[in-house]
């Protein structure tokens, strides 16, 4: 090892320079900190002879091209020898060879040995960092493309040694995060700019002046020609490093990056990831470290730090990580500039929820997450029926996506698998399928299909039932044609009473079927209704005087079937009944575009009149690969069965707030179809509108989305993703019994 005055003989020799020499930290290469004795400062480097001599001229052809005329920050600029030479050959008295280069010394305090990052310290970091890699980005050179142990684009050597970690709870950190960063890499990796880049600055390589400004960077030993992007992720993981909000203080330097150096979106995909990715490299690197040079204290230096911040890293959501930085640049819009917008660009009649409207940015399981990052129980959304972007599904599409996407006019196996395996999920004789890509187009096709079939084109529907957005179907939907804006029924619609079980309203002696009806059209558990539970054998009869009448009967599962129910896979079963029709809705595809009708041999002939029947996407391969995996969630999670579990669970708990509290009148439903109906109190049984809204508000506020249905706006719904557990279940009904007790004393 060279001592400091063995850089004081090279210094003179090689120079001319008469010095007083420094030893400074450094990992591979030996820096001296010189002092002449006129005053001048320098920086001698002296590299082992291994180190190849075209890699040291890489490094000082790169710090001879960086441009600091516009920029704050200064890089060491190279000194030749007495001969003219860049680079000096020592040997000493061992007979060991070394390269020996001098730099002018670039003045500031080291970045690690200030404690207090200001607000103006970490946007210099950021301005200074963008300016760097702008110099560089068009720098070409054939050295840079080579293999650094501590490029982030070589991560994949850091798994192999994941068994030096012996704290089994710190490796589990680090695979963890191997994992998420995996499977960003192996799509987001090749898309990213690439160009020569520092490589290494670490907060010993950064250096500030005493006004917190970036003065200068130091030590390119390990410049490499890698994603360019991993530049500011190298900074960023020593940047949050000790700090009470480490993404707070990224954001910062992220910000004056991207002023200067604008990020892509794939960019602001992995920075996250990449910064923990480091982290995870400089870990498992001090592990090595360690039992190759046990006593060097400079190579664990940043150990400690670094396990802290991954730590509290691992509880951060990697996508929030993602929109929070770009949000802080200014790609993502403000909750109110979208507000703004939305008033400027969408009719006034496309609603929002809750009187505080959320702003959701990310959904998992059964959980939705706004743009501050505050996460939601999701109890109302159930077109995402197996939870928010389940990785089953959303691979499934992707997978599909990137292969092949196009309408039914080609042959295709996902189509016929996919129409078998809904086949073989209802009652024998349904069998015949139809693709289409909303509920209301599936409603909207089954109506052709009883017209066709019938040769009629009157209607029976259920009072205050919603079947689709379409003209036909608002015609046909009491919930519209009798609410605000509705022009009231059309003559050709006839509707039924809709039972009231906990008022005794419903009709035991059902009315006289038209005989001019095409079909009957209702759910076989009334959402919009109100979370209805039909009286046992209702439809029965239904369907039997239909039928007697020469209808047919349609069954509305879009909100209600694929084992929602529980007890059933689909909400027709609990009556006892077998449609003529089933239609199907978005479910289908976990929130994916997708609708289905199914129906008979027969009525599928009648509709076989000479007229194509072609619906562009309908039936596509990418909806079809979604339908599927969405069937084998259901059954390989056994939903279904989860459903009954923890509906019964949170009907339970809700039955032992409604024996406490009068305001509740009726809890009802089956599986993860509940409804919580609520009255002024239960002798008059007046419903409560606004207590229902008012609680549906404050939940939000506690983290929990609920909404507000029924003919007489009073009935809470409850229809989440099929996820929902009893644990979410106690949340709900902890969350309501706090409500009740502060609003029961008030008037609603």
């Amino acid at each position: 090892m060279l001592t400091e005055t063995d850089a004081g003989q090279i210094s003179a020799t090689y120079f001319g320079v008469t010095c007083t020499a420094t030893r400074l930290p450094g990992e591979y290469d030996a820096n001296f900190h010189l002092k002449s004795n006129c005053g001048k400062e320098y920086l001698l480097k002296v590299s082992h002879i291994n180190v190849s001599r075209a890699v040291i001229e890489m490094q000082n052809d790169i710090l001879r091209h960086i441009d600091v005329s516009t920029s704050s920050f200064q890089v060491p600029r190279l000194h030749h020898t007495l001969s003219g030479e860049s680079v000096a050959i020592h040997s000493n008295q061992s007979g060991t060879t070394y390269h020996v280069r001098m730099f002018s010394f670039v003045q500031g305090k080291l970045l690690a040995t200030i404690p207090q990052h200001s607000t103006q310290l970490l946007s210099s970091i950021g301005t200074e960092l963008g300016l760097l890699s702008k110099s560089l980005q068009q720098l070409k050179h054939p050295e840079a493309v080579r293999y650094l142990q501590w490029d982030l684009l070589q991560y994949q050597w850091v798994n192999p040694h994941l068994h030096l970690i012996t704290n089994a709870d710190e490796r589990a950190c680090l695979e963890y995060f191997l994992q998420q960063f995996t499977q960003k890499a192996v799509t987001l990796l090749p898309q990213l700019r690439r160009s020569i880049i520092h490589g290494d600055l670490n907060d010993y390589n950064i250096l500030v002046s005493n006004d917190d400004r970036v003065t200068g960077f130091i030590d390119f030993g390990d410049v490499v020609e890698s994603a360019t992007i991993c530049e500011l992720a190298v900074a960023l993981a020593y940047v949050m490093m000790n700090k009470p909000d480490p993404i707070a203080a990224a954001t910062h330097v992220v910000k004056s990056f991207h002023r200067v150096f604008p990020l892509n979106d794939n960019e602001f995909e992995i920075l996250f990831d990449l910064v923990c990715m480091r982290l995870c490299i400089s870990v498992v690197n001090s592990a090595m470290r360690k039992i190759e040079n046990p006593d060097d204290a400079y190579l664990i230096i940043s150990e400690k730090p670094a396990w802290e911040l991954l730590k509290k890293l691992r509880s951060v959501d990697v996508e929030f990580a993602a929109d929070y930085f770009r949000d802080a640049c200014g790609i993502n819009l403000t909750t109110q500039q979208i507000l703004s917008l939305r008033s400027r660009h969408l009719s006034r009649n496309v609603s929002l929820s809750y009187q505080h409207p959320l702003h959701i940015v990310k959904g998992e399981g059964q959980y939705l997450f706004d743009a501050e990052g505050n996460r939601f129980l999701d109890g109302v959304n159930n077109v995402c029926h197996v939870g928010h972007c389940h990785p089953r599904v959303t691979d499934a599409i992707s997978r599909q996506i990137k292969q092949l996407n196009t309408n039914t006019r080609y042959v295709h196996e996902h189509i016929v698998r996919y129409a078998g395996r809904l086949a073989a999920l209802l009652p024998e004789g349904l069998d015949v399928c139809f693709f289409v890509n909303s509920g209301s187009e599936a409603n909207e096709l089954a109506l052709r299909l009883a017209m066709a079939h019938t040769g009629r084109n009157e209607w029976l529907v259920m009072d205050h039932g919603y079947y689709g957005s379409t003209s036909q179907l608002i015609n046909m939907s009491p919930y519209k044609f009798n609410g605000p804006g509705g022009q009231g029924k059309p003559d050709n619609i006839h509707v039924l009473q809709q039972p009231d079980m906990l008022r005794q309203q419903f009709l035991d002696e059902m009315p006289p079927i038209n005989h001019k009806i095409a079909a009957l059209l209702c759910e076989s558990m009334p959402s919009c209704g109100g979370q209805i539970v039909l009286p046992a054998g209702y439809l029965q009869r239904i369907y039997a005087d239909v039928r007697k009448a020469g209808g047919v009967c349609i069954a509305d599962e879009i909100q209600t079937g694929l084992g929602r129910m529980g007890t059933h896979f689909w909400a027709f079963e609990t009556q006892g009944v077998v449609p003529d029709i089933v239609t199907m809705g978005k479910p289908l595809g976990n929130g994916h575009p997708i609708g289905a009708v199914v129906t008979t041999r027969a009525i599928a002939e009648s509709f076989c009149n000479g007229m194509e029947y072609f619906n562009t996407f309908g039936g596509n391969p990418v909806s079809c690969a979604a339908g599927i995996a969405v069937l084998d969630v259901i059954a390989d999670e056994n939903l279904q069965q989860h459903a009954l579990a923890s509906g019964n669970h949170l009907m339970n708990c809700l039955n032992q707030l409604k024996a406490r509290y009068q305001v509740i009148g009726d809890v009802r439903g089956s599986g993860l179809f509940v409804g919580i109906e609520l009255v002024t109190e239960r002798d008059s049984m007046n419903p409560a509108a606004n207590l229902a809204r008012h609680i549906v508000n404050e939940m939000q506020k506690s983290g929990i989305l609920l909404s507000v249905d029924g003919p007489l706006h009073n009935v809470i719904k409850i229809k989440p993703p099929l996820l929902f557990s009893q644990e979410n279940g106690d949340e709900v009904t902890a969350n309501l019994d706090v409500i009740l007790k502060t609003m029961t004393s008030c008037a609603f």
